[in-house]
């Protein structure tokens, strides 16, 4: 395909008429290559009118060429050059012309490829390889000297025929003018052609044509046909990148137009120019102006297949230059140009063979490793990594991670992960990190904690993982310290709830302290840390290797709500496993001992710890024999009136134990004896008079001593008790105490709850004193505490029984006088009323007998509200004392002969 070509016949002027720039109308069109769009024509047509001389002397001295890259979406080459011979006047100039004042004429030639891409970055088949540029169409053959005489033009065959202006004839030319210079019109060029300032070159159009030349052929082939220019024009015409003035008709400086002096500026070449046009070039100006206009299609050509095609202007081909020139030239790269081929490698390395992402890493390592940031290095690595170049990301993993462990050791902040995946780093790093655990050990421990935190962290991300003995040592010789003087220190539990080598060495160090002093550690925050986020019954990493630790973290993660001795069962399951597999000397040497019990119990030594204790004990289970002594002492010690109960269920449990052998005898005696009796209660609840057999059974079996033949009660009530042998008479005196309050207080609960007043007459009548004074004082303490006018009534009607006033007429004044009066002096006076009428009409006592201490009774109701600290017994001695201000009042008794009635 060739391109079309159109010859025009311009009229200038006259010498004596004022400078006036022709228009389109004075150009005529004298041929033209059929097939050229109208639009086409007129583009041309207007553009070669811009570009005929305006001066006074309009007779050029010198050919003019002139391009234009995209105007209107049309691309054309012209040779502006002065007619031959002059033409003829045209009809339609204008007035008469007097002799001799002829206008010039300028014959044009253009060569137009059309539909060229406005703003096209890559080449086209319009602008092949072997094309030559269009400053290289200087002089060349294809320009015709005339007017072709038909108006008919063939096209111009491709490649076009180039001129004078090769590259060989440029780069002599060059030789004897600054490489500066060059450097400086090659960069306003470039920036020319993204819309800088046009460049004006003052200069005869000869050196113009040269130095446009040596421009484009030092700029990319595609940047080079963007280039607009003219060798010689007055006109101003803002489509034009580059134009030359001949030095008469140079414009003057202006921030519009950067103006260069050509003679001026190869003068000057040597000395300072920052006062000159052109600022500082471009760094990829001077290194393309010193490379050379003959090399510079080569460097082209490798930074090309570099790219990806959206390169323009010289910053975005820069380090791409630089790596061709480095890669493919063997050219050295300065630091600075090594930091761009940096800056560009992890987009650019998908376009490169490993072997020169490789050899460019190099590059950079070996110039700029310290003085990279962690995101250039970690981009590096990347890239490396998908272009598989092995060899290149295993040394940038090593640099990163070396210089992460670095900055970690000394504060320096999170640093960069970095995938690890070859063996020989792995084992750099993890020397590095082993080195960084000894230092840690050896320092001061609390300080190294978030950075150990920050270490293993980063290991992990890295797809490392910490040396197991390593870090089993750090946790024992580093964490473990710091846990127990810091045990709420943040970083510390996430060492421990992410690292089970570092629980386990804390679990390590912990082990060799006293076990009290770990059960108070583990009932603290640092108990929460070792358990981790591990729930029960799993147990802890710390704890999985040290039995007694988990034995102590299960007591001391017992709640308030949780039952000791559902700890305690546990326990001992774990130390039967433990024994089964083989492992007991990690154990304990028993399966309960004495400090298992203090330890879950602590000092409790009450009747209720150890019948919870026995519940859960199995059989057979290896016990110390301090746990026998720990029994014995809760059956031996009297218990409190509130500590009855479970002493009661303390001896019914230790009764069927399987430790009942085991136990002293005077233990044995005293609960064997309890069982006795309750087997006989629970065949006692009725007829009503058996609870008068009950009493009296129960005063035998408390009151006699331990037998050798069988009891005469026990036989007639068809049993027979068990004999044994009391060895220590001072434990068995200690048993028969305890053995007589506990039933005395169950006997007494037994009467509270009798609701016969004649069963609970017999049962008084043939009970032993020290029953009766038992069951005196609870049946006071409990009116006072709670208004029972039914109960309140069954004591008084008992007390008023016959048989009772006839056999111990002392016990119905005591339970009248001593027992019932005080305490219903202390209640209001509905209960009163209350109590009153739960009696027969007959036995009731005069209306004076508890009324008539109306005043007394509001008196102390105001001392109970203020006195609410003190006990119910000060208060019932506060009635009696001022119950001797009021007569004795009237019980119905037969009076006492001693005269002891009245106080």
């Amino acid at each position: 395909m060739g391109y079309g070509q159109l010859h025009y016949t311009c009229h200038g002027p006259t010498a004596s008429a004022t400078a006036r720039t022709p228009t389109s109308a004075e150009c005529t069109r004298a041929a033209a290559t059929s097939g050229l769009a109208a639009h086409t024509l007129g583009v041309v047509e207007r553009f070669v009118a811009t570009q005929l001389p305006t001066g006074r002397d309009t007779a050029p001295t010198a050919d003019t060429l002139c391009y234009t890259a995209d105007r209107a979406g049309v691309r054309a080459v012209a040779r502006i050059r002065a007619a031959p011979t002059p033409s003829p006047d045209p009809p339609d100039v204008g007035p008469a012309k007097q002799p001799g004042e002829h206008p010039p004429v300028w014959f044009a030639h253009v060569v137009v490829v059309e539909q060229a891409p406005a703003h096209a970055e890559t080449r086209t088949d319009d602008s092949p390889d072997d094309e030559p540029l269009p400053i290289e169409l200087w002089d060349s053959p294809v320009w015709s000297a005339t007017a072709a005489e038909s108006g008919e033009l063939p096209e111009v065959s491709t490649p076009c025929p180039p001129g004078p202006l090769n590259r060989s004839r440029i780069a002599a030319w060059l030789r004897n003018h600054p490489t500066q210079l060059l450097a400086r019109l090659v960069a306003a060029a470039d920036r020319a052609i993204d819309g800088g300032p046009p460049i004006v070159l003052v200069a005869d159009g000869d050196t113009v044509a040269h130095w446009i030349a040596a421009i484009s052929q030092t700029l990319a082939p595609e940047r080079a046909r963007r280039l607009s220019f003219a060798t010689t024009s007055q006109s101003s015409d803002p489509g034009l990148h580059i134009r030359g003035v001949p030095p008469q008709y140079a414009p003057p400086r202006s921030q519009g137009i950067l103006r260069f002096d050509l003679s001026l500026e190869c003068a000057l070449a040597d000395t300072d120019t920052s006062e000159r046009a052109g600022d500082v070039p471009h760094p990829l100006a001077v290194r393309l102006a010193q490379t050379g206009v003959e090399f510079t299609p080569t460097l082209w050509q490798e930074a090309r297949e570099l790219g990806d095609g959206s390169q323009a202007s010289l910053t975005d081909w820069h380090p791409i230059v630089l790596a061709s020139a480095a890669l493919r030239l063997g050219q050295r790269l300065s630091t600075s140009e090594l930091g761009l081929v940096c800056h560009w490698l992890p987009e650019g390395a998908q376009r490169m063979a490993r072997e020169e992402v490789a050899e460019l890493v190099g590059l950079i390592l070996d110039a700029l490793e310290p003085t990279l940031g962690d995101s250039a290095l970690l981009e590096l690595h990347h890239a490396a990594e998908r272009s598989g170049a092995t060899d290149a990301a295993e040394r940038l993993a090593e640099s990163l991670a070396l210089r992460a462990l670095d900055r970690i050791v000394h504060g320096g902040g999170a640093p960069p992960v970095v995938s690890i995946r070859t063996g020989q780093v792995r084992r750099t790093v993890t020397d590095r990190v082993c080195a960084v655990f000894v230092e840690a050990a050896q320092g001061s421990a609390h300080l190294w904690v978030s950075v150990l935190a920050e270490l293993l962290d980063w290991m992990r991300s890295s797809g490392l993982e910490p040396p197991e003995a390593e870090t089993r040592r750090l946790g024992r010789d580093v964490i473990a310290p710091v846990l127990v003087t810091r045990p709420q220190d943040e970083a510390v539990a996430a060492l421990v709830h992410t690292y089970p080598a570092i629980a386990r060495g804390v679990g390590d160090a912990l082990a060799g302290h006293p076990r009290s002093a770990l059960l108070v550690l583990l009932r603290g925050p640092a108990g929460t840390v070792l358990a981790g986020r591990t729930s029960a019954p799993d147990v802890p990493p710390a704890l999985v290797e040290h039995p007694r630790l988990y034995e102590l973290y299960r007591i001391a993660a017992a709640g308030p709500r949780t039952d000791p001795a559902t700890v305690l069962a546990e326990i001992i399951n774990l130390r039967q496993e433990m024994r089964h597999n083989g492992r007991a000397s990690a154990s304990a040497a028993y399966d309960l001992d004495i400090d298992l019990i203090r330890d879950v119990w602590g000092h409790r030594n009450d009747p209720e710890a150890v019948a919870r204790t026995l519940r859960v004990l199995p059989a057979p289970v290896q016990v110390d024999p301090e746990v026998d002594t720990w029994v014995t002492d809760a059956v031996l010690r009297l218990p409190e009136r509130a500590e009855v109960n479970a002493w009661t269920e303390l001896a019914t449990e230790l009764s069927q134990h399987w430790m009942w052998p085991r136990l002293p005898s005077s233990v044995r005696w005293s609960t064997r004896r309890w069982e006795h009796y309750r087997n006989r209660k629970a065949t006692y609840e009725q007829p009503a008079s058996a609870l008068a057999e009950l009493v009296e059974f129960a005063e035998l079996a408390v009151h006699q001593a331990p037998p050798s033949v069988e009891d005469t009660r026990t036989a007639r009530a068809g049993t027979t008790a068990t004999a044994v042998t009391v060895a220590e008479p001072d434990d068995v005196a200690v048993a028969a105490g305890i053995l007589r309050r506990v039933v005395h207080t169950d006997l007494c609960a037994v009467l509270l709850r009798t609701r016969c007043v004649e069963t609970l007459a017999q049962a008084l009548q043939y009970c032993t004193e020290e029953l009766f004074r038992s069951y005196c004082a609870q049946l006071s303490l409990f009116l006072a505490q709670h208004p029972a006018p039914e109960l309140a009534a069954r004591i008084y009607l008992a007390a008023g029984d016959p048989h009772l006033r006839a056999t111990h007429p002392r016990r119905c004044q005591h339970l009248r006088a001593e027992v019932l009066t005080p305490a219903v002096a202390l209640w209001r006076r509905r209960d009163v009323a209350a109590l009153r009428n739960r009696l027969p009409e007959a036995r009731r006592p005069g209306r004076s007998e508890w009324s008539r201490r109306g005043a007394v009774l509001h008196t102390v109701g105001v001392l109970r509200g203020r006195l609410r600290a003190h006990s119910t017994r000060v208060l019932v001695a506060l009635v009696d004392r001022l119950r001797t201000r009021a007569p004795e009042p009237d019980t119905g008794a037969a009076p006492r002969p001693d005269g002891a009635g009245a106080r």
